[in-house]
């Protein structure tokens, strides 16, 4: 049987000792908090190296251990750390691609974990790094990965490991508490995660890699939605391992004398097949909720806001350009809507934004999709399933179709209802009337339009003759040909006036 030795920063109340089996060998894992005292690590290290076949350091830089002869291989999991996460973040975006798409991922210790965030960058993920936070001060959050090399750069992060959020300040941890409640996937480590607001934690995505059995007892109580581990459970009691035990493993299985090399690890995970574990810790049954976009139709619209309205005194183009620039704006939650059918009770969320139609066209339609694409992830963060495109967001540039295929929301214009009402109300009428439908003439007036067009597609065959009327001659030829080839043998006139239609029998 194989030994492992490993030395942590963290409190002894973490301790634990387990034997796994991996490729057929057995190996003991001692695991002997320090609290980070140098003189601790010297007298473990004095008591217990000719005792074990590899030592591994959580949450220890080589720089602390004490000047003493150690005769077995010395691993931190830097190494492997690399290799597993990538895997893990790649391996899990195999399986489901959605997973992390157009998600806010805040990561506790950007630095440690900076393997998941390239993998993630890459995957349309929004990162956001908490380790200027961690330091104390005012320090802005870090939205991307270029702003983490620069706050290096400028020795913002010194190559210590940050403090740990238990020995964090109140204000600094409730300042991260805020930042988690905002994000929808947390990652970092262990310990890190547990000393959060658990309030913060429910209905979130974590990613992290050392937990004990009553660590995710923890986490579920939490509400903790769905937990990500870079392998499957070793042990029952201490289900997932630390990078630097794992290494440690692989160190000790494959009897080297040194850390392994990154050829060394791949065959090792390959052998072994460590696959990542997503465990559903409390299923999402989230109430249903929808959200809602408008904008200012008039310039008025924008200063009558209590908050903008010094606008007022200024010229009206100016504000319609100075305020386009403005991003989507939550506005207010919607209560109070409740199925008569089923009793179910929803919830909205309206959001605007404020550019006025005449602004819209006169920039480019990119601009609107960014923005409106922005809203609609605003909006699946606080809930929404579903977004309407109001007025005149559903028309812009090519009508929703780019939109729909950038939002993480289902969109919709309310065409499909309008459609749908118009018709029914059309029978109605027709029956209350006494009038069959085959031996009726129909008028749809804007028959090109996508409302229009919709209609006329359905009474082409229900009704005996239809009329289509719009105001582009070439379009309602197009339409009439469309007509004529999905219903044949239908009779029906069209025109740009209803004064001048044909008379059709």
């Amino acid at each position: 049987m194989k030994h492992i030795l490993s030395i942590s920063a963290n409190p002894s109340q973490r301790d634990y000792t387990i034997t796994v089996a991996i490729l057929g060998q057995h190996i003991k894992v001692r695991r002997i908090g320090t609290n980070a005292s140098t003189a601790s690590i010297a007298s473990i290290l004095a008591t217990h190296t000719d005792q074990v076949d590899g030592i591994s350091l959580h949450n220890l830089a080589y720089t602390t251990l004490p000047t003493l002869p150690v005769s077995v291989p010395v691993v931190d999991g830097a190494a492997l750390q690399g290799v597993l996460q990538r895997w893990t973040i790649r391996r899990a975006l195999d399986l489901h691609p959605e997973l992390f798409r157009q998600r806010r991922v805040l990561f506790l210790n950007g630095q440690t974990h900076r393997a998941i965030a390239d993998v993630l960058a890459s995957a349309a993920a929004n990162l956001l790094f908490a380790d200027l936070v961690r330091r104390g001060g005012p320090l802005p959050v870090l939205r991307s990965l270029a702003h983490l090399d620069c706050a290096r750069a400028m020795g913002l992060l010194p190559p210590q490991p940050l403090p740990p959020v238990d020995r964090l300040s109140r204000r600094i941890r409730a300042r991260l508490s805020r930042l988690c409640e905002q994000a929808d996937i947390i990652v970092g480590s262990a310990r890190d995660i547990l000393a959060l607001e658990p309030d913060s934690l429910r209905g979130k995505m974590v990613l992290t890699d050392e937990l004990a059995l009553a660590d995710i007892a923890t986490l579920r109580q939490c509400g903790l939605a769905t937990l990500i581990t870079p392998t499957t459970p070793l042990h029952d009691t201490q289900p997932f391992l630390s990078m630097d035990v794992l290494e440690a493993i692989v160190v000790a299985v494959l009897e080297l004398d040194g850390p392994p090399t990154e050829a060394d690890l791949l065959d090792f995970i390959a052998a072994a097949r460590w696959q990542p574990a997503i465990e559903i810790l409390n299923e999402k049954q989230p109430r249903p909720s929808f959200a809602f976009l408008i904008h200012p139709i008039v310039t008025s619209d924008i200063y009558n806001n209590k908050w903008v309205r010094f606008a007022r005194y200024l010229p009206q183009r100016f504000v319609e350009w100075f305020f386009a620039f403005f991003p989507p704006v939550y506005l207010s939650r919607i209560r109070g809507i409740r199925s008569a059918a089923t009793g179910e009770e929803i919830t909205g969320v309206l959001m605007t934004l404020a550019s006025t139609p005449r602004e819209m066209l006169r920039r480019h339609p990119e601009q609107s999709y960014r923005r409106i694409t922005h809203a609609a992830r605003i909006a699946e963060r606080k809930g929404a399933q579903i977004m309407g495109l109001g007025a005149f967001t559903s028309v812009v540039g090519d009508a929703g179709v780019t939109i729909a295929r950038r939002s993480p929301l289902a969109l919709t214009s309310g065409n499909a209802l309008t459609v749908a009402t118009t018709l029914e109300t059309t029978r109605l009428a027709l029956a209350q009337m006494g009038h069959d439908p085959q031996h009726v003439r129909a008028m749809v007036v804007g028959a090109t339009g996508s409302i229009g067009a919709a209609c006329a597609r359905m009474l082409v065959r229900e009704c005996g003759d239809v009329v289509l009327v719009a105001p582009r001659p070439e379009r309602l030829l197009g339409l009439k040909y469309e007509l004529e080839a999905e219903a044949p043998g239908h009779t029906g006139g069209g025109g740009d006036r209803p004064d001048r239609l044909p008379c059709s029998g």
